[in-house]
């Protein structure tokens, strides 16, 4: 887009200076980069043995890019009448109730405003770390502003073993198309 603003009337002596701005609105969300470009031309006064002159100045910067993803995980029984989420899990009352059928999702939501690739993703279980990146294909790595995608893994969880704790964490690393920064949760 360009705009010509046009100033009238103005003098200005030797070594003197003169100050014009504009607002302008602009969506830093676009991921661009923004360009001003300013060309000044001052006239002689009448009658001045002095030539016309011409100056010109760019002013160029890249906005930062918004970038908000979230993981978040949750956990339901399978193959149970009904499933019922992790933590409502009753006691076994035989033995053969120990090991519960779970499964275990991971949905990552881009909240932000610019499109998302997920470069890691990674879940610990019982700080135990597992690389859940390779369950994604290319294309379910990329994700668009509002969108989300998931990854769900199914184990058995023996509910009579030790300590009836089971703690589950992920993270993810994600950056727009152009790279220049990183988001994480």
């Amino acid at each position: 887009n360009t705009k010509e603003l046009t100033i009238n009337d103005t003098e200005l002596d030797p070594l003197q200076s003169a100050t014009f701005s504009e607002t302008i609105e602009v969506n830093i969300c676009d991921d661009m980069s923004l360009d001003t470009s300013v060309t000044v031309v001052m006239e002689k006064p009448e009658g001045d043995n002095v030539p016309d002159c011409t100056d010109a100045a760019t002013y160029s910067f890249n906005p930062p890019t918004i970038c908000e993803v979230n993981v978040n995980i949750t956990c339901m029984t399978t193959g149970l009448s009904p499933n019922v989420a992790c933590e409502d899990i009753a006691p076994a009352v035989e033995e053969a109730d120990c090991d519960v059928p779970v499964a275990y999702t991971f949905t990552v939501d881009n909240i932000g405003p610019t499109t998302e690739t997920i470069n890691t993703l990674f879940r610990s279980f019982n700080l135990v770390t597992k690389d859940l990146l390779g369950e994604l294909s290319e294309e379910e790595r990329i994700v668009s502003s509002g969108e989300s995608t998931t990854v769900v893994e199914t184990m058995s969880l023996d509910i009579c073993e030790g300590e009836r704790e089971f703690v589950m964490t992920a993270g993810v690393d994600a950056s727009p198309p152009s790279g220049e920064s990183i988001c994480s949760d």
